[in-house]
């Protein structure tokens, strides 16, 4: 239940829609029930008046009709407004619920994204929603009605005869009992077909997003035989569910329908002695009916609540998880720096138990070109990632201009950082809207200038829409060089003072870079820079070079000093070389 006191918290600003189409169906219980009590006296009116009718009594009679007429009238009317704020309702919870997951998924930390499959974070996402959305539909078009129905029902029928009502009344705890066994089964076999089908759908995905690689290596049995032995064991587990519901079931309906056929038996025995008039014989059995609505509205609201239960726990569990800080919240845009100057003062950082960077210390000043060079796993990508605010050092600060990274918002870091990554970070829209995304009110002027500064212009024209061409997801129409202009297009017109390009240049042929390194070149005026990258001719114009080993920085200095010394850097820089050299001498090029 602890779920469903969450769903009902989560809905808090919707109470005063849940608690109008709550009422409306309460009423339009009220309307249900007058009918039956009118047929009743009716017939009981018919039969007294059966020698003798006269006006009064048709006229009475007429009445009672359109009474019955009216009531109907209005429930069927009721019912269309009720539907339509149903729907309301629906549209409402889906908005506010994704609003809520949608905010509270860009506050987790990196390591949540770092260590989840996004096709599972949407599956779950969408499950949740659908389960609570069902939820409150039923809330408000079940639960008060049917339990106000139940009420009312037995005491009607307890005005009637109290030994029938006795014996509706042992109807409810046994097939509710009986209902909330079978639900709680139920739910506890859905949790496990959703722990398989969210690893399922996180596959589907990643194969879909690596389709080449798939293809590539011909792994296309695989891949279909994973897929087919999940939904194996999804449909194994769904048999057992279904064998268990179907038992328990006919055990639930035999219990109804014994207990409802001694009631009507009571009933029967009751008019044969004259304790009861037809007419009541009429209304009872009406009443009867509906207890056995009620019962059935009550197995379904158990249902519904083991269904929310199991379907709404990992979004749930997700928007407790806590944020990556508490100055995400209430952010105020603040003008950008016109310096940077970045500290790392004895930083300490791991993943887990597996230690990245141990008590470094290094200033990189403002308006210097700095790289950072070292071999894989060093803490290259974790220093960016540390800068960026993604993850927070374990122990030791950083400063910037001076100043505490605790002592700023996350979003003022890094309205203060442009980016220029190694992988293809760009969505499926047109060119226009992700070079924009580094500035969103940019104008197109402004668009277009930075893609020229990016070298990207000449392409871009030649494309068969110009700027607003689509590129694909990921840009998988542009080739990557193209792509990497477009990231540092982006970079361009954020016009930050601090530029990171973590390996912008890695995955490009040597013309593709050359254009590339150009561009950055246009960049660097008057910023600080920080270069991630393995290639030397990345990184010949650096003003500085920190060089990265076991978890430290083992040396540091301008790109001459450091090739002239022994260590680390000149051993990869020989190595760069003397490859170099092999080529030219196979080609005969010198």
């Amino acid at each position: 239940m602890k779920s469903i006191i969450k769903i009902f918290a989560l809905v808090r600003p919707l109470y005063w829609l849940i608690a109008t189409i709550s009422a409306f169906t309460l009423v339009n219980g009220v309307l249900a029930i007058v009918t039956p009590i009118i047929l009743g006296q009716i017939v009981d009116l018919i039969i007294k008046n059966s020698q003798a009718a006269s006006p009064e009594f048709q006229n009475e009679v007429l009445a009672r009709l359109i009474l019955t007429l009216t009531t109907s009238i209005a429930y069927l009317l009721l019912s269309s407004v009720i539907q339509r704020l149903g729907d309301l309702l629906a549209a409402k919870v889906r908005k506010l619920l994704t609003e809520k997951f949608y905010s509270q998924a860009m506050q987790l930390p990196q390591k949540y994204y770092d260590n989840e499959v996004s096709g599972k974070i949407l599956n779950q996402l969408n499950r949740g929603i659908v389960s609570i959305q069902n939820f409150m539909n039923t809330v408000t078009n079940f639960i008060a009605p049917t339990i106000f129905q139940a009420i009312f029902t037995v005491a009607v029928v307890a005005f009637y005869s109290l030994p029938i009502a006795f014996v509706l009344l042992l109807i409810f705890p046994v097939y509710i009992g009986l209902s909330a066994f079978s639900s709680a089964r139920w739910g506890k076999k859905e949790l496990m077909k959703n722990k398989i089908e969210d690893s399922l759908r996180g596959r589907i995905q990643e194969v879909i997003a690596n389709i080449k690689l798939v293809r590539g290596f011909n792994n296309q049995t695989p891949e279909k035989d994973y897929v087919s032995s999940s939904l194996l064991g999804i449909n194994q587990i769904y048999h057992k569910q279904s064998n268990e519901f179907h038992i328990l079931d006919f055990l639930r309906e035999l219990t109804l329908y014994v207990l409802i056929f001694t009631t009507i038996v009571l009933l029967i025995n009751n008019a044969s002695l004259g304790i009861i008039t037809v007419g009541t014989v009429v209304i009872l059995i009406q009443f009867i009916d509906r207890v056995r609505q009620s019962l059935f509205g009550m197995s379904y609201i158990i249902g519904q609540v083991q269904m929310a239960e199991a379907g709404s726990k990992e979004y749930i569990e997700l928007l407790n998880l806590e944020p990556i800080s508490p100055d995400q919240i209430d952010y105020v845009k603040t003008p950008k720096l016109e310096r940077a100057k970045i500290e790392f003062k004895d930083v300490s950082f791991a993943y887990g138990d597996s230690p990245v960077i141990n008590n470094i210390n290094f200033t990189l000043n403002e308006g210097q070109t700095v790289a950072l060079v070292g071999p894989s796993g060093a803490g290259k990508t974790t220093i960016i990632n540390l800068i960026l605010k993604f993850y927070e050092p374990k122990s030791g600060e950083l400063l910037l201009n001076g100043i505490p990274y605790s002592n700023y918002h996350t979003n003022t870091i890094r309205d203060n950082v442009a980016l220029v990554f190694q992988e293809t970070e760009l969505f499926s829209t047109t060119i226009r809207e992700n070079v924009a995304y580094g500035l969103a009110d940019a104008t197109e002027a402004e668009i277009i200038a930075a893609l020229k500064l990016a070298n990207a212009w000449d392409f871009v024209t030649s494309m068969p829409e110009g700027i607003n061409t689509a590129i694909g997801e990921r840009g998988v129409r542009l080739s990557g060089g193209q792509r990497q202009k477009i990231q540092i297009a982006r970079a361009i017109i954020k016009d930050a003072p601090i530029l990171v390009l973590d390996e912008a240049t890695s995955s490009l042929d040597s013309k593709s870079e050359a254009e590339v390194q150009t561009a950055i070149d246009q960049l660097r005026n008057k910023r600080l820079v920080l270069i991630v990258a393995h290639r030397f001719s990345t990184i010949q114009n650096a003003d500085q070079i920190i060089v990265l080993a076991d978890h430290q920085v083992i040396d540091s200095g301008t790109p001459q000093d450091l090739a002239a010394r022994p260590g680390i850097y000149a051993d990869l820089l020989k190595y760069q070389v003397e490859g170099n050299k092999k080529l030219l001498s196979k080609y005969e090029l010198r």
